[in-house]
């Protein structure tokens, strides 16, 4: 069980969800909800190497796997 006072809308939509369970269908296929909670927190660990507080992010591309999971990412 998460704590919704300490959780942000990306750990919301991930967490507690079976990782096998298909999360994304996109034109190459299915992707999970592990490979998504893998795929944000890989961008989120990059982005903290890279930004500091109160930096602003910008998110450009084609939707696809790697968007929702940047995206995410971000939010983390």
């Amino acid at each position: 069980m998460t704590d919704a006072m300490n959780d942000n809308v990306a750990d919301l939509l991930l967490l507690e969800r079976p990782s096998t369970r298909v999360a994304l269908l996109t034109s190459k296929g299915e992707h999970t909800y592990g490979e998504l909670q893998n795929g944000a927190l890989r961008i989120a660990a990059a982005l903290a190497e890279r930004t500091e507080a109160g930096d602003r992010v910008l998110l450009i591309g084609d939707n696809s796997f790697f968007w929702v999971a940047a995206y995410l990412g971000t939010l983390k």
